[in-house]
C-alpha cells in the first residue's frame, strides 16, 4: 500500500475560493488559512462557515477537518519560503507585511515597478494602497476580485490616479450561484486591449511532497 503524506499547505484569505480550497484539503493535510477578518476566523475555528455556502457547510458539519483559521500570516511566509525552495524557484521572494503599509512605505522609495497583481478579499482594496500605485506609476495593474461592489468603488479611486479599465473579464468559478470573479486590466492610457496578462502554472512542474 502506498503511504499517503500529509503536506502543510497555507492557504491565504477565506473567500470562496480560499474557503474552498482550505476545506478540500483539510481532509487529508494541514491547512492553515490566514484571513484578517477577526470575526471570519473565529467562526471558521468554531467550524462555522463565514459565507454562505451548502457544500461548505456540509463539510464543516460532516467531516473531521485538519483545519486552523489565523490572523498571523507568519505560517503563510514560511509555507512560501518552502515551496520556492522544493520547487527550485529562483526569480520569486516573499515580503510579510501589510499589504496597505509595504505599498506605501514602497512608494516613499524609488522602486521601480512593472505589473501591481491584487486579489483583495470581498471588501477590496484601500484608498492608501490605491494611492501607492498612483506614486509607483505601474505600466499595468491587474485586479481580481470576488465583489462587484467593492470593485466598482476601487476602479474608480484608480481612475483617479490616472488608471483606465482596459480589460474586463468575469469568470464564473461558482456556477449556480450569484457570485462571480472578475479579472481587471488598467494601465494609464496605454492601449492594452489587443494584447494580454497571461500567467502560465503547471502542477506537473510542482514538488508537493517535501513541505513538511
Amino acid at each position: 500500500n502506498k503511504t499517503i503524506q500529509i503536506m502543510k499547505i497555507a492557504v491565504a484569505g477565506t473567500g470562496y475560493v480560499g474557503l474552498s480550497m482550505a476545506t478540500l484539503l483539510a481532509q487529508h493535510n494541514e491547512v492553515i488559512a490566514v484571513d484578517i477578518m477577526a470575526d471570519k476566523v473565529e467562526k471558521i475555528n468554531r467550524r462555522k462557515s463565514p459565507i454562505q455556502d451548502d457544500y461548505i457547510e456540509k463539510l464543516f458539519a460532516e467531516k473531521e477537518l485538519n483545519l486552523l483559521a489565523t490572523l498571523d500570516a507568519e505560517a503563510a511566509y514560511k509555507d512560501a519560503l518552502k515551496n520556492t525552495s522544493a520547487n527550485k524557484v529562483t526569480n520569486a521572494s516573499f515580503v510579510n507585511a501589510d499589504a496597505t503599509e509595504y505599498m506605501d512605505k514602497l512608494a516613499k522609495t524609488d522602486a521601480k515597478i512593472d505589473c501591481v497583481i491584487l486579489d483583495p478579499t470581498r471588501a477590496g482594496t484601500t484608498l492608501k494602497f490605491i494611492k501607492a500605485c498612483g506614486k509607483l506609476k505601474p505600466e499595468k495593474i491587474v485586479y481580481i476580485s470576488c465583489c462587484p461592489e467593492t470593485l466598482a468603488r476601487d476602479l474608480k479611486g484608480f481612475a483617479a490616479q490616472g488608471y483606465e479599465a482596459k480589460i474586463a473579464e468575469p469568470v464564473d468559478m461558482f456556477p449556480w450561484t450569484d457570485k462571480i470573479e472578475t479579472i481587471v486590466v488598467l494601465s494609464k492610457g496605454i492601449d492594452i486591449s489587443a494584447g494580454k496578462v497571461q500567467v502560465e502554472f503547471s502542477v506537473e512542474d510542482m514538488d508537493l511532497c517535501n513541505l513538511n
